[in-house]
């Protein structure tokens, strides 16, 4: 399951750090600042809600990222995990997106009350700016750095020392996750100890996937829909907006992925 993974080129951990540094000065400038003085809100207001502020902060703090990492490291978008097929990306996220639907339609039909959700009838635009901003724009940043990034140059550097494979993928996904949970902490003051348990496991899933599947855009498309439930009927159980979610859709497309893989035609 581990063997779609291939290795970056190696980062020196003090420009990860420097990343990381970047990364959480950025986040709170947007959250402490940006975001409460509103001044994101006239791009809303002139793109109907096509553009929301979220994505416009994360675009700016991947660009910072992606900066640094690709002038002081070196590294191209392969060595980010941000080259991948894009076709079954776009398939298992659609695929996912319509099975939820029917199942909330079967649901509702059953029990009398199916409809639209409103606010696709009261803001189109803006529930797909929702889903833009993160997809595009959270699930992109977190999984490049935690899952594209972290993760496998932690991997790398247990490899280099003598671990095997397998150990060193395992103990990076662990490490990795951690710091992926640990990193939510700045941004949302007050996350409790089963936040960011949920938070981990959520990205232990993720990471597995991206080992099993070695398509990180596989992994962004589904973070973008738990971030952003954009559902066409009304959510009746919160579905998207869940960590079983990502665990269940992880596990059916990873699953998915390593038996067309098998079949040579993954």
């Amino acid at each position: 399951m581990l063997n779609r993974l291939a290795m970056p080129k190696p980062v020196s951990w003090a420009l990860m750090a420097l990343v990381a540094v970047v990364f959480v000065a950025l986040q709170l400038v947007f959250v402490r600042l940006v975001f409460p003085s509103g001044a994101l809100g006239i791009v809303r207001k002139a793109t109907g809600g096509l553009v929301a502020p979220t994505l416009v902060a994360n675009l700016t703090i991947s660009a910072a990222a992606i900066g640094i990492l690709a002038v002081f490291g070196k590294q191209r978008l392969r060595d980010l995990g941000l080259v991948g097929r894009i076709g079954p990306a776009i398939a298992f996220t659609a695929a996912i997106w319509i099975g939820v639907n029917l199942l909330e339609a079967l649901a509702a039909m059953k029990a009398g009350s199916l409809r639209i959700d409103p606010a696709w009838s009261a803001r189109p635009l803006g529930v797909v700016g929702q889903w833009l901003g993160t997809t595009l724009g959270t699930a992109l940043l977190e999984e490049m750095l935690f899952r594209g990034v972290l993760m496998r140059q932690i991997a790398l550097r247990l490899g280099r020392i003598g671990a095997g494979r397998s150990v060193s993928l395992i103990l990076a996904v662990i490490l990795s996750q951690a710091a992926f949970a640990a990193m939510h902490l700045p941004a949302i003051p007050g996350l409790d100890a089963s936040a960011l348990t949920g938070l981990f496991i959520a990205g232990v899933a993720l990471a597995l996937l991206y080992c099993a599947t070695g398509n990180l855009l596989i992994c962004i498309g589904l973070h973008g829909l738990a971030d952003a439930p954009s559902l066409l009927v009304a959510d009746r159980w919160d579905l998207l907006d869940s960590q079983n979610f990502i665990i269940a859709s992880c596990l059916l497309v990873g699953a998915v992925a390593i038996v067309q893989g098998k079949r040579g035609r993954f």
